[in-house]
């Protein structure tokens, strides 16, 4: 990614400002941003939403994150909220918090913390684990992972509501729903996982 000749977009407290391409994007606050991002960091404490897609190398966001568009990255975080609109690729994809995802989660390492509702149409890496859940009665509706499929080299899921789930190694945890389960090495089900069918391919 070209550096030269980029400058930074800082918002404090509640601002806008029109797409481009920045060195940095620093928002402590509410900001909107109107049109595509292309920037090296990202860094949002607060809130921010961009109507538009977003290239960026590191993601970090600390509240809450709306993305009209798609997210193309190397290292997206998020402790919050994330919504994408579009598709989201990166080589690290690291959430604690809820996201929903209207199209396709792709990145090489995905580590999600569910603290909230999360709901992605595919998922697709290399290494994929799914944890937390619901630890006390009032919250155990509230962290679910809703996905159609899921498929990845090594998959350790756990609250995770799914069509089909497909890997190398795949490890189904405690308050999971799989209607089918396609391992070529290694399986292992927890007891209070539910699977309709697994099956060795």
């Amino acid at each position: 990614m070209d550096t030269q000749a980029r400058h930074n977009l800082v918002i404090s407290g509640i601002g806008s400002a029109a797409g481009g391409t920045y060195q940095n994007l620093n928002v402590q606050g509410v900001a909107k941003v109107h049109g595509d991002v292309d920037c090296v960091l990202c860094l949002v404490e607060g809130v921010v939403e961009v109507n538009g897609n977003v290239k960026v190398q590191t993601m970090h966001i600390r509240g809450k994150a709306k993305i009209r568009g798609h997210v193309l990255g190397e290292d997206v975080k998020v402790d919050g909220e994330l919504t994408i609109a579009g598709n989201c690729e990166a080589e690290k994809f690291d959430v604690a918090g809820g996201f929903v995802i209207d199209g396709l989660l792709n990145a090489g390492q995905i580590s999600i913390r569910l603290h909230g509702r999360a709901k992605v149409r595919e998922i697709g890496g290399e290494q994929i684990r799914v944890e937390g859940g619901p630890r006390f009665g009032l919250f155990k509706r509230g962290r679910t992972l809703s996905v159609d499929s899921v498929e990845g080299d090594d998959v350790y899921l756990e609250y995770t509501k799914a069509r089909a789930v497909r890997g190398n190694k795949v490890n189904i945890g405690p308050g999971c729903e799989i209607d089918l389960v396609e391992y070529r090495t290694d399986f292992q089900q927890a007891k209070e996982a539910k699977i309709t069918s697994s099956q060795r391919v």
